[in-house]
């Protein structure tokens, strides 16, 4: 279940009735926590818009965006051109490192001595982590994030345009990622980023079970 909040370039930006939940437990257990949490979806956000806004200015359909606990979705229409496919992903990354450069110089130019400004110098602190964090995370070659579908539609481009194939294999490498991703999470106590790895896990193999039915494959 979804509740429509907002609509921005002809696009619905709807809540997940899980981020819904999560917000309330943050407010009720962690308030302190809450802030932070609304602050780095607002970037996810902006990153989403990013896709959004790209695939718009190239003429690919797009629909609505959904925010969930651990990000955010945009629904936009996959162009089977590898070229307009990268402008279109990369669009949301792009976002968030022109946010984490524009906090960092604020930083600078506001915050000269930081003992002076504790607070301002948190919060852009912050600011520029957080979108360093999503540009750099998403950038990550593990399908179905924005670094995985840069992988495919790079081997798209090669594979004399298959595009299962291209999706097979960029799947493929991105589990073995998130695998060792979620080995390292169980042996290091970081748990949450072990659950992060087994969400890309199981989303990666949707996908391309999704693409598997799309082109009637049937694999021996």
């Amino acid at each position: 279940m979804n509740w429509t909040v907002l609509k921005l370039f002809n696009t619905s930006v709807k809540l997940h009735w899980s981020w819904l939940a999560l917000v309330l437990v943050l407010l009720f257990a962690y308030p302190s926590f809450a802030p932070f949490f609304l602050l780095a979806h607002f970037f996810v956000l902006l990153h989403e818009f990013g896709h959004v806004v790209m695939a718009q200015h190239l003429g690919v359909g797009t629909g609505d965006i959904t925010l969930y606990p651990i990000g955010g979705l945009a629904k936009v229409a996959i162009p089977r051109n590898s070229i307009k496919e990268m402008l279109i992903i990369f669009a949301g990354p792009a976002v968030n490192l022109v946010l984490a450069l524009g906090f960092f110089v604020l930083f600078f130019l506001q915050v000269p001595n930081p003992a002076s400004m504790p607070e301002a110098w948190a919060f852009l602190n912050f600011c520029c982590m957080c979108n360093i964090v999503l540009f750099v995370f998403n950038l990550l070659p593990i399908f179905p994030s924005d670094g995985g579908r840069l992988l495919r539609a790079t081997l798209f481009f090669f594979m004399k345009d298959d595009y299962y194939k291209s999706t097979l294999v960029s799947v493929r490498i991105g589990q073995t990622l998130a695998a060792g991703m979620a080995l390292f999470g169980l042996c290091f106590g970081y748990f949450m980023l072990s659950f992060i790895a087994v969400f890309l896990f199981v989303a990666a193999e949707s996908e391309l079970n999704l693409v598997r039915s799309s082109f009637d494959v049937v694999e021996e």
